[in-house]
């Protein structure tokens, strides 16, 4: 918006995020008299011309769709609800959804994305009886997405979190998490798994800003609590442990039930001194995972391992 005196000049442009590219645009002019007045006329002037461009962005958007196989993409679809309870029993139906989805469409990279993203997750936390058979799956989930397609920001994002967590040439994921937010800079998922792949590549304050992004982005989003969550790891990683605790109780209050958060919190109030409390949230994390996997995933941080010991863990 431009004023010189009593005249406005008023800019609105219609930008695909997804695309990145402007689909529409258009300038209004008039005088501040009755600023209602333009108002009005600006937004009824926007709504009757922006339809049948929004309408053509639909089509185009559907002619892209990820998959040909709506009943694929129905899997897919199922699957998400199950894998957004972010519980074991969630998880474990999710990654029989995925499977399915892409027994339909073998090049429906998403959903082999989001297979590898489980998969790692599982091990992390523990929740694998067969480790060894899961990190097998993980790896082969990753290969199909990069052999399937390179321009999905969203399955992109997921491989650079997967891929990083699993240590192997964590430059090249640090890479894909860059080109996914390339791709798609206005999505809250790309941004939250692509910090994930910065906190897990060491760079925390990249990190940190992803995560606090993606919070501004979407603050209502169903996976809320994995932003909060890698904001407080990011900030207790930076040792600025008095600042973590907030987000983590954050990311408690908006899912109790999911470990990492307490393990975070466990961690960052033991450098606090507080040993009690600690001790509590390292009870409740070790009701619902595995300990001893997640010192196997995480052991390179001598933060964690550190804070881990003065509660009495032998790491």
């Amino acid at each position: 918006m431009r004023r010189s005196g009593p005249r406005v000049r008023i800019a609105v442009d219609l930008v695909e995020v997804e695309a990145g590219a402007q689909i529409w645009s258009e300038r209004f002019e008039g005088v501040l008299d009755d600023v209602f007045a333009l108002q009005d006329e600006v937004a009824n002037a926007v709504a009757a011309r922006i339809e049948p461009t929004i309408q053509a962005a639909d089509l185009r958007r559907g002619a892209a769709r990820p998959t040909e196989d709506l009943g694929a993409y129905d899997l897919f679809l199922r699957a998400q609800q199950r894998y957004r309870e972010f519980d074991n029993a969630g998880f474990k139906a999710a990654i029989v959804l995925f499977e399915q989805a892409v027994a339909r469409d073998p090049s429906f990279a998403q959903a082999w994305s989001f297979l590898a993203l489980l998969h790692v997750h599982n091990l992390v936390v523990g929740w694998t009886e067969h480790r060894g058979e899961t990190l097998l799956e993980a790896r082969d989930a990753i290969r199909h997405v990069l052999r399937t397609n390179d321009d999905d920001a969203v399955a992109l994002a997921c491989v650079a979190w997967a891929g990083a967590a699993l240590e192997g040439d964590r430059r090249s994921y640090l890479a894909m998490a860059d080109r996914a937010l390339m791709l798609n800079p206005g999505s809250f998922s790309c941004w939250v798994y692509a910090g994930y792949a910065s906190l897990w590549g060491g760079r925390y304050e990249q990190a940190l800003e992803r995560f606090r992004h993606s919070v501004r982005l979407n603050p209502r989003a169903p996976e809320r609590h994995h932003a909060l969550m890698g904001t407080g790891a990011a900030l207790l990683l930076l040792e600025r442990f008095e600042e973590a605790i907030p987000w983590l109780n954050e990311a408690i209050t908006a899912w109790s039930d999911y470990p990492m958060s307490l393990f975070y919190l466990a961690t960052a109030l033991s450098h606090l001194g507080r040993i009690q409390d600690a001790k509590a949230a390292l009870a409740r994390f070790e009701a619902l995972a595995s300990l001893k996997d997640v010192i196997d995933m995480l052991g390179q941080s001598k933060t964690l391992l550190s804070g881990l010991r003065r509660l009495g863990v032998d790491v």
